[in-house]
């Protein structure tokens, strides 16, 4: 079983958090702010960019 992690690092914050294998690349942090982020993201299979929101 293969997991995948993605860890967000700004300043004095660290978020961590298991993503899916089906995730490709974030392509922008929208917003990150009062413990949420929200990214775009590109899954594979569809190569459509999604949006989402990811609780801290």
């Amino acid at each position: 079983m293969i997991i995948s992690i993605t860890i967000f690092i700004f300043r004095n914050q660290v978020i961590r958090f298991v993503t899916s294998s089906k995730l490709e690349k974030y392509t922008s942090i929208k917003e990150w702010d009062h413990g949420y982020l929200v990214v775009t993201i590109v899954v594979q299979l569809s190569r459509q960019k999604s949006k989402l929101f990811i609780m801290n």
